[in-house]
């Protein structure tokens, strides 16, 4: 059994450690023999099971039990790792992976190192809840919490402004009988991706609940939703959601980009009316012609970058569904003070050249 370690810098391209059933190689041993290479490391992965539960050893570090996996020549790996790791003083970004029922004690102690470095990005991968040790976190990634769980984590970290999250397509958002109050102290978010690995009838009304739920605070200015799977009939964006996200977001949202999801082009219109700082919109939708899409994003007075998904209705015009190069110059004219420089039809994109702003590619 074989599994990859990499920690990268920008004096030495890639470590890699290999764990088998003999031994682990890990780069904290490089490190600690010679601790001048320390200052060039920026980003740090590790995997959580190198250090987890085992019947071979344990040690206590940071006054927790921490667990390891197998014995090697190096002795102790955690030990040498935190070592290691309080060295990398330099250290912007940090990576979690772990699978395993065991991260609050496993982690605990590299989260005490780390603290005193000056860290950007903290991304974490496991099913355990950390959110009361992490509170000083900006950039958050979290893969494999359970979506009705995230509030929670989410109310402890006070100073969050970027959060990356999945949210399960197929199950509810939360257990039975709960109720749909966020926690009163949320941070406020200003960028915010949701990754789904589906949009079908179980879960599209409560996704969309639940993305209320944690922007409850004004000054969200990126909404992008990444869905892996749509099935066909049930990616409707809601209006009521548009309206409800304007109502808290309206002055700030900069960013709206939902992939396949779809808007009528009514919900286009109003997207493009209610946010008035609009500058991104993506999503997909339908349409008789082309004069119609062009009309439904008049309103947007700011925006810099339209990407639409059309799926053409049917009708008795034949040119009514070739979007051309005389159209997206049309719609990048249509005022003196028109911002916008880049539409994507379908596959065809269109930008305006520079330096020459005159001119445009497709």
């Amino acid at each position: 059994m074989h599994e990859t370690f990499t920690s990268c810098t920008s004096l030495l391209n890639h470590y890699m450690i290999t764990l088998s059933v003999k031994a682990i190689l890990h780069p904290s041993s490089t490190i600690l023999q010679r601790p001048e290479l320390a200052r060039y490391v920026r980003h740090v992965t590790e995997i959580g099971k190198f250090h987890s539960i085992s019947a071979t050893g344990r040690y206590t570090t940071a006054s927790r039990t921490v667990h390891r996996d197998l014995l090697s020549d190096q002795g102790d790996i955690t030990e040498n790792t935190l070592k290691a790791l309080a060295l990398c003083v330099n250290l912007e970004a940090m990576t979690w992976v772990d699978d395993g029922p065991t991260t609050e004690f496993t982690f605990l102690p590299f989260l005490a190192v780390i603290r005193a470095h000056p860290l950007r990005e903290l991304s974490i991968r496991t099913h355990s809840d950390l959110g009361t040790e992490l509170k000083e976190l900006r950039v958050l990634r979290l893969k494999g919490a359970p979506a009705h769980t995230i509030p929670t984590i989410l109310s402890h970290l006070v100073h969050l402004h970027s959060l990356d999250t999945e949210y399960p397509g197929s199950c509810v958002s939360h257990p039975p009988g709960a109720v749909d109050t966020p926690p009163s102290n949320l941070p406020t978010l200003r960028q915010l991706t949701v990754r789904t690995s589906a949009m079908n009838r179980f879960g599209p009304q409560a996704l969309w609940r639940w993305i209320l739920g944690i922007i409850p605070k004004p000054g969200l200015e990126t909404l992008d939703l990444l869905a892996f799977t749509i099935d066909s009939g049930f990616s409707e964006v809601p209006r009521i959601f548009i309206l409800d996200l304007a109502r808290i977001h309206g002055s700030t949202l900069k960013h709206f980009s939902i992939g396949e999801a779809q808007l009528t082009l009514g919900d286009i219109a109003c997207v493009c009316a209610k946010f008035s700082q609009l500058e991104t919109l993506v999503c997909a939708t339908a349409s008789l012609d082309i004069e119609s899409v062009m009309e439904s994003v008049a309103g947007a007075k700011n925006l810099e970058t339209l990407s639409l998904q059309v799926q053409w209705i049917p009708s008795g015009r034949k040119d009514a569904r070739q979007f051309t190069l005389g159209h997206a110059r049309d719609l990048m004219l249509r005022a003196e003070d028109s911002k916008l420089r880049e539409i994507t039809i379908g596959p065809r994109i269109y930008k305006v050249s520079e330096p020459a702003k005159n001119s445009m590619t497709h």
